[in-house]
């Protein structure tokens, strides 16, 4: 008989992230008809550089305990950015 095995969290991160992408690609239908096309783009690249300077920070810091798990924090942020500003607006209304 064969030992059932407990999931692991790591069985989920792929779940938990594309969730995360879905209802912050619905969210950005709702805020660019509020804020437009060109203010959300311009947010967007500058939230998206200061996350990628926040995870080479922390890959550099490699010793430091809770990096990786900042690490992922960071990656989800970048992920709903993502998902809310570049990914989604780019399609929704092209001129």
């Amino acid at each position: 008989m064969v030992a059932a095995v407990a999931p692991n969290i790591s069985d989920y991160v792929g779940l938990v992230i594309n969730v995360i992408k879905l209802v912050s690609t619905v969210l950005a239908v709702m805020v660019v008809t509020r804020y437009g096309r060109k203010t959300i783009t311009l947010l967007g690249n500058l939230s998206l550089g200061l996350i990628d300077i926040g995870i080479a920070l922390f890959f550099v810091l490699h010793s430091w305990e809770p990096s990786g798990y900042l690490i992922f924090v960071l990656l989800i942020g970048f992920n709903v950015v993502y998902g809310m500003t570049l990914g989604p607006v780019v399609w929704l209304y092209v001129p």
